[in-house]
């Protein structure tokens, strides 16, 4: 049986060799040493200090070692894009997005509690212009179909990192350099 961590690396590509294992090792360990300002806001609501760029990131996803990775991944990925947030959950990804100034939502769509569609539904709602990434191991026709209905920018299926990265800088007006 996989263990959690192993789930991950199948979904993300290091499994099919997209990502050396030795720079998801690197990046683990740096996150390790040195504390991120970037998963937790500290300065009030709505005030994460936005740069001009406005690459502000939520990742939202029920399995943690998924949001780690992604973190680690637009981390290195460094051009502009920073993960400003993590939730674990639909009702917690409302309240970050309402506290965090968040140009970007990475959503995950099989969740407990609200699913990826019912979040974005309310998130939307409340910001109507707001980019929705789903991403997700389980984007059929009629999902996806239903996202686009509901205002979700695009679904990109778990593991396609690269076109993830792609997409976050096309959504965010970030020029890939």
């Amino acid at each position: 049986m996989a263990q959690p961590g192993q789930r991950c690396m199948a979904r993300s590509g290091l499994a099919t060799g997209r990502f050396g294992e030795s720079d998801l090792i690197a990046a683990v360990e740096a996150c390790r040493h040195q504390p991120s300002d970037r998963l937790t806001q500290s300065e009030g609501a709505g005030s994460t200090g936005v740069s001009a760029d406005g690459g502000n990131t939520l990742i939202v996803d029920d399995e943690g070692d998924v949001r780690l990775l992604l973190q680690l991944l637009i981390d290195r990925e460094d051009k502009g894009l920073r993960v400003v947030g993590q939730a674990e959950s639909g009702n917690e990804a409302l309240t970050m997005r309402r506290d965090l100034d968040v140009d970007v939502v990475v959503l995950d769509h099989r969740m407990p509690g609200l699913t990826g569609l019912e979040t974005a539904t309310a998130m939307l709602a409340e910001e109507p212009d707001l980019p929705i990434v789903l991403y997700s191991a389980f984007a059929d026709r009629q999902m996806v179909a239903e996202a686009r209905e509901i205002g979700v920018r695009e679904c990109v299926e778990k593991g396609d990192v690269p076109r993830l990265i792609a997409v976050l800088r096309e959504l965010t007006g970030l020029q890939a350099s």
